[in-house]
């Protein structure tokens, strides 16, 4: 009876029985009250307690203060309860915690401040949980934590600033989120941190500078997500780094540069990934691969198939490659012109194409400037001179231009071959004069007909031809150009004699004309003296 009251009395207390909570168990220093169907925390825990398992319980609620004066305890076990929420200030107070397991609960929110007054706290498990934001200063202070578990929760969001002031810690795991993104700085001055686990989250994009200044960081882990691309300078400033996974991702291909600057690389895993090896920029991956021989685990397969991208022929990239040379060329000299913007090689094309305007508007205009002595043969000559420059490409600095005059002479001549003008008498020169201002209107309202169409396409090609005879690199498109090139000179000079022939087939025309109108008048003199002769006059002479 008096056992039965004593007992009766410690429950509805809650007191120790000989120094030890009501139903739990405890040896030397360690008080174990697992799988006791416990709604709360008991009390009077003795003060001398290193080691306290709760885990198995029904607790929902921690009181605050509730581990008030257990100055010892080092280890605390809370897994498998209800719990939702950790107030702050909940485990004050507890200078020697090294370990805290708070995993499987039901935990949606953690205050900030609610892991204060923790400084000899070297691992915490929130892992198995609801959480779904990391708020700011939700670790503050807890300057001797090693490792991070917040696996297995629904994190959508990690405030800036959720992970400051950890300067020891080694271990964060993050895998098996819902996190979609990471922003810049989320893992800033974490200079310690040697693994880091991201697997199984919904991460599709990673931002720039996302890594930067983690100098110890050894072990990064992200694979099993959604990401496409990997922008470049992802990984930069790592030096460290040993281990990249990457797998089952949904990454297409690899920017040049994205794995540069990782000296310590042994790793890298690129598995189950949707690899393009059509398009060429996954070469810079293969060639990667190749130039970097530490690289001892490295595995990345082209999309739907078992070849290694270091198997794959990408050979027909080369010609690509060299196209597009050709044509970068070409846009940075546009760009240079149209920005006033010249290099060296860009200042000439200037003076090149600034000379041959001049020209091609004297040549339009028909505004040549015509000194006293000079003759259709001085022109054929420099003409020649022009044109054997042009076949042998060595040009004199007056022939540099012979590159752009040669554009106008295809444009002019393919206009007076495909004018079909009327070929009466009485064509003149006004006439061909009314054709050149057509063609020069055209050219400067740059409202073309079909057949200065024609030529703006010929001007066009020349240019090309022209960058590509600057630039010296020359496709097999180039090659072809050139011959073009002769071709269109020769023709030029034989539309030249066409010309020449028709002015003079006009001279030709207009002498006869004059010829036909001799011819008339000469009979009507004939028949006058025939029938009135030289008759004798009487003082001498005769009548004509």
């Amino acid at each position: 009876m008096h056992r039965a009251v004593v007992f009766l009395i410690c429950t509805v207390l809650k007191i120790t029985v000989n120094g030890c909570p009501l139903g739990c168990s405890c040896t030397g220093t360690t008080v174990a009250c697992a799988n006791k169907d416990l709604t709360s925390v008991p009390y009077e825990i003795p003060n001398s307690t290193t080691e306290l398992e709760l885990n198995g319980n029904r607790i929902t609620e921690l009181i605050a203060t509730v581990f008030q004066g257990l100055v010892a305890l080092e280890f605390l076990d809370l897994s498998d309860n209800q719990i939702t929420t950790i107030q702050e200030g909940t485990f004050q107070d507890l200078p020697a915690l090294t370990t805290l397991y708070l995993y499987s609960n039901q935990i949606t929110t953690i205050q900030p401040g609610a892991f204060q007054d923790l400084p000899a706290l070297y691992e915490l498990h929130l892992d198995s949980n609801q959480i779904s934001t990391i708020q700011q200063g939700t670790f503050q202070n807890l300057t001797a934590l090693y490792e991070l578990y917040l696996h297995s929760n629904q994190i959508t969001t990690i405030q800036l600033g959720a992970f400051q002031d950890l300067p020891a810690l080694y271990q964060l795991n993050l895998e098996s989120n819902q996190l979609t993104t990471i922003q810049q700085g989320t893992f800033q001055n974490l200079t310690a941190l040697n693994t880091l686990y991201l697997y199984s989250n919904q991460i599709t994009t990673i931002q720039q500078g996302v890594f930067q200044d983690l100098s110890a960081l050894y072990k990064l882990y992200l694979d099993s997500n959604q990401i496409s691309t990997i922008q470049q300078g992802t990984f930069q400033d790592l030096p460290a780094l040993n281990e990249i996974d990457l797998s089952n991702n949904q990454i297409t291909t690899i920017q040049e540069g994205t794995f540069q600057d990782l000296p310590a690389l042994t790793t890298l895993k690129l598995a189950n990934n949707p690899l393009d090896c059509n398009d060429c920029e996954l070469e810079n991956l293969k060639l990667y691969l190749l130039n970097n021989t530490h690289l001892t685990n490295a595995s990345a397969t082209c999309n739907g198939t078992y070849t290694l991208v270091l198997d794959f022929n990408f050979t027909d990239c080369s010609e690509g490659t060299t196209a597009e040379q050709t044509e970068s060329t070409t846009d940075k000299l546009t760009t240079e012109i149209i920005s006033d913007e010249l290099t060296p090689e860009g200042s000439t094309a200037r003076q090149i194409i600034s000379t041959t305007d001049k020209l091609t508007t004297e040549i339009i205009t028909n505004k040549l400037t015509k000194e006293e002595g000079t003759t259709a043969e001085q022109t054929e000559s420099t003409t020649d001179k022009l044109t054997t420059e042009i076949i042998s490409d060595e040009l004199t600095p007056e022939g540099s231009t012979a590159r752009q005059i040669i554009s106008t002479t295809d444009k002019l001549t393919t206009e007076i071959i495909t004018n079909k003008l009327t070929k009466e008498e009485g064509t003149t020169a006004e006439q061909t004069e009314s054709t050149t201002d057509k063609l020069t209107t055209e050219i400067i309202s740059d409202e073309l007909t079909p057949e200065g169409s024609t030529a703006r396409q010929i001007i066009s090609t020349t240019d090309k031809l022209t960058t590509e005879i600057i630039t010296n690199k020359l496709t097999k498109e180039g090659h072809r150009l050139v011959t073009v090139y002769i071709v269109g000179t020769v023709g030029a000079l034989i539309a030249i004699i066409i010309l020449v022939g028709a002015v003079l087939g006009t001279c030709v025309i207009l002498n006869r004309m004059n010829l036909k109108k001799k011819s008339r008048i000469e009979p009507l003199d004939r028949i006058n003296r025939r029938q009135f002769p030289a008759m004798p006059l009487r003082h001498g002479g005769h009548i004509k």
